[in-house]
């Protein structure tokens, strides 16, 4: 029978959390190991010398998952600090180049970096007309699709040709 851990996340704390001590070394080294790399537990068992099985029955354990837990909530926290440390440089950088650049393409495309709404999810989005004629270039055909080319000539149906299963200029 095993019992729930329900997760909590700690009060922001800068300390790694403490293992508990009834844990093996190596399966501390595992769980370790899958947190910080991301990692499956038989790869993170690998590099740590022990067996998957070990890894489990520790899991099952209330202290040993809730440490595992506290391990992810602590490696997430540090992940969150690097970024809004980046984030703040890059905000300094920019307005430098903002107020320093002698392009005015650079000093624009800063202004829109520091004007922009952090939250807001960036999408960029790049359209590439070819300045050829509408519907000329590469079409991907589904398996079991077809491919009507239909010719200039306007003198019936009997022009079109079905091309089964390839692709083609269109």
């Amino acid at each position: 029978m095993s019992t729930a851990v329900t997760p909590t996340i700690p009060a922001r704390s800068s300390t790694k959390p403490a293992p508990p001590a009834s844990v093996r070394s190596k399966i501390r080294a595992a769980i370790a190991y899958k947190v910080d790399k991301l990692t499956t537990v038989d790869e993170a068992c690998r590099e740590a010398g022990c067996s998957p099985a070990g890894y489990y029955k520790a899991m099952n354990k209330p202290e040993v998952a809730k440490w595992a837990e506290e391990l992810e909530a602590y490696y997430v926290e540090q992940a969150d600090r690097l970024r809004r440390r980046y984030r703040a440089d890059a905000i300094h950088h920019a307005r430098k180049l903002m107020l320093q650049a002698k392009s005015e393409a650079v000093q624009a495309r800063m202004v829109e970096f520091l004007a922009r709404d952090p939250e807001s999810a960036s999408t960029s989005i790049t359209i590439n007309s070819g300045g050829g004629a509408v519907g000329v270039g590469y079409a991907y055909v589904p398996p079991g699709a077809q491919v009507v080319k239909v010719t200039d000539d306007v003198s019936g149906a009997q022009d079109a040709q079905v091309i089964e299963g390839e692709a083609e200029d269109v």
